[in-house]
């Protein structure tokens, strides 16, 4: 079915860690080349396809100009939209317009929450333009169970977070404070944490004394990490889909998530413990108490990358025959 399909994806993909992102753009190409596609990520000619997965100048190798001015030549070329961000405000600003804008442009829209879809058409999103939730997924042949140490109860329960981007919004305040309640011995004896990836730097850079630090993985490297690990927690706030507590839920830990967390919420529901910033040293405690309730669950986790990728080629086929 993806026989000769040209597709345009405005992102070079990159080698290591480079984020949720680049691990979307991986699954993507692997699997339509796979079926025979040519999946490149420049606007050349004669494509049956563009997915714009960033409409602004200077974030790809094509923004929402490139695709308009293409568009006008080529009316026949059909344009997808992928929503995977926002402003993270309550109002309508630069970035959140020029998304708007950019799903007008568009033959259809793929938004990778409910979260997210809900967020803009809140804001004016056009429903009658065709649009589906696709969550993110994790490679499953490089985030699985197999290793994955379950805890016994009698070691402490050790906490794991990664982050590409060193931006604090990806959960710095929760993640300095878990940090400070390891002072305590009494703490220090049932829980460890353990933060991969770049630390956090805005606005201040993030110092932990009680937290082991690794630099940034990814692969094979990264899931082995996580692997050793019990409990997987993200306070990253207004995220679309984050890849990140999808990788660690693949491999069999259970979430702590932060209610503020987007897309997490509805992802991780059912498979860890929901917290607020309030809460969080409470939900610690929860998870030690639950957590070999979670394990069966575990291994049900559905976000994987086969299921979204082929989910993308299902409506892809579907807005080309229109």
């Amino acid at each position: 079915m993806l026989e000769g399909v040209k597709i345009a994806l405005g992102y070079k993909i990159r080698n290591g860690p480079w984020g949720g992102g680049n691990q979307f753009l991986i699954s993507f190409k692997d699997y339509f080349e796979s079926g025979g596609a040519r999946v490149t990520d420049h606007l050349e000619e004669a494509l049956d396809m563009v997915v714009m997965v960033n409409p602004r100048k200077g974030s790809g190798t094509f923004d929402y100009n490139d695709v308009l001015k293409y568009k006008r030549r080529n009316p026949k070329t059909k344009i997808i939209f992928r929503v995977n961000d926002t402003d993270k405000s309550g109002k309508i600003y630069k970035a959140d317009k020029l998304r708007l804008k950019s799903c007008r442009l568009a033959d259809a829209v793929v938004f990778i929450s409910d979260w997210i879809r809900d967020y803009y058409i809140e804001r004016g999103f056009d429903c009658r333009i065709p649009h589906i939730v696709i969550r993110n997924g994790a490679d499953e042949n490089i985030f699985n169970p197999q290793g994955y140490s379950v805890w016994d109860s009698s070691r402490p329960l050790k906490i794991v977070t990664h982050h590409w981007s060193d931006n604090c919004m990806k959960g710095a305040d929760i993640y300095q404070y878990f940090d400070q309640l390891l002072d305590d011995p009494w703490m220090k004896q049932r829980f460890e944490f353990t933060y991969i990836g770049q630390l956090p730097s805005y606005p201040t850079k993030v110092q932990f004394r009680n937290t082991r630090y690794i630099p940034p993985l990814s692969g094979m490297a990264l899931a082995g990490e996580l692997k050793k690990h019990h409990v997987y927690l993200t306070a990253a706030r207004w995220e679309g889909c984050g890849m990140h507590q999808l990788e660690g839920a693949c491999c069999g830990l259970p979430v702590l998530f932060i209610d503020e967390g987007g897309g997490a919420v509805e992802c991780c529901e059912g498979f860890g413990i929901q917290f607020t910033k309030d809460t969080f040293a409470i939900s610690l405690f929860k998870m030690l108490k639950q957590y070999i309730g979670f394990q069966p669950k575990m291994r049900t986790f559905p976000l994987n990358a086969t299921l979204m990728v082929r989910k993308y080629a299902d409506f892809i086929l579907s807005v080309l025959k229109k």
